[in-house]
């Protein structure tokens, strides 16, 4: 679960299964899920309560009570228990031309389970606008979000084609960081269309998981009587730490951990694609191998002292340095273009021979 998460944010797609020349590829019928006030509204009389292996499952669950009319087309709330925000735009195969289609709720549902995965089902709900209100519970240790509520936009971007983040006013908050990584925020004017949605984070305690009250009287004002909302619990909810955290801490210690988390958690939006060319900078022309007192002097060291958040600056960045020179002495940094490149030539010998 967790590997598929990081996976998802490092850029990796799903592995494509090899494709058998004498089968058809498959076709689906797109419908129209749009409010018919012809269409009576259904009622359980119990609750239903659904178990699904794949978490997108719950997406084709609540796509499914759309359909039957148990739940309406739009305003629905969602109540996310999770170690993992879950929050990926939708990255679809090449080809696939259902964007406009899924904007204007007509879609197959079969279909769009097989485009999303575990990580990217509930942005999906929003853009359709079935669901306007997302709120995430997370575990003590997940820091992907502050705790707090943001007015945000998902749309269709105008110049690619995708599907990305934005807010109302063109404001970057911190939250955007979550999406810059994947490419998938985008200004207001350049989105083709868009929809509102609202997303709102609450966090548990460490000792006792239980949700401080301010926060449980939020949730219980967002979905009232009045809302119609699902109850979404991923189970890893109550067994996961962190365990990339866990790994790391045992291996390299605790001001290590704090030292990369400093340089690498970006503060203003503004400052990222700046902050990220400084470290690349630094790994390609390898001027972390300075001694110390040469590396303070150089225009890299400047720049990320700058762009540091917090007291006790000049140490964070001793403590980087002495990591880097002790685990990378001869470098490795590679360039993910030139990555690819590699790989590709790699697959194409061994073709070959």
């Amino acid at each position: 679960r967790m590997e598929a998460a990081e996976a998802r944010k490092a850029g990796i797609r799903r592995a494509q299964e090899p494709e058998t020349p004498n089968l058809k590829k498959a076709t689906y019928n797109r419908t129209l899920h749009k409010a018919d006030k012809r269409r009576k509204r259904r009622s359980w009389e119990k609750i239903p309560f659904n178990v699904v292996d794949e978490h997108n499952g719950t997406m084709v669950c609540m796509l499914r009570a759309i359909e039957q009319g148990y739940l309406p087309t739009e305003g629905i709330g969602l109540l996310h228990f999770d170690s993992h925000p879950d929050l990926g735009t939708l990255e679809f195969d090449e080809g696939w031309n259902g964007m406009d289609d899924l904007f204007n709720q007509r879609y197959s549902i079969r279909e769009l389970y097989e485009q999303t995965d575990i990580a990217t089902w509930i942005i999906p709900m929003a853009y359709m606008g079935h669901v306007d209100h997302v709120t995430w519970v997370s575990a003590w240790w997940c820091d992907q979000f502050r705790t707090g509520t943001w007015k945000l936009l998902v749309g269709k971007d105008k110049n690619d084609g995708k599907m990305k983040i934005g807010t109302p006013d063109d404001k970057r908050p911190k939250c955007l960081t979550y999406w810059l990584g994947d490419g998938a925020v985008c200004k207001k004017a350049d989105f083709e269309f868009y929809r509102e949605w609202t997303l709102s984070v609450v966090r548990c305690r460490k000792n006792t998981m239980a949700l401080p009250q301010d926060q449980l009287d939020k949730i219980v004002q967002e979905f009232g009587k009045e809302k119609k909302w699902v109850l979404d619990i991923d189970e890893d909810f109550f067994s996961c730490n962190n365990p990339y955290l866990d790994d790391f801490r045992d291996l390299f210690g605790q001001k290590v951990f704090d030292a990369l988390f400093q340089v690498y958690n970006i503060i203003t939006m503004d400052a990222v694609d700046t902050q990220e060319g400084v470290l690349e900078q630094m790994y390609l022309e390898k001027t972390y191998m300075k001694p110390w007192a040469k590396f303070c002097q150089t225009d890299v060291y400047k720049k990320l002292h700058k762009g540091l958040a917090g007291e006790k600056k000049k140490a964070t960045l001793k403590t980087y340095h002495e990591f880097l020179r002790a685990h990378y002495p001869k470098g490795g940094y590679v360039k993910e273009a030139d990555a690819a490149a590699s790989k590709e030539a790699k697959e194409r010998k061994q073709e070959e021979e």
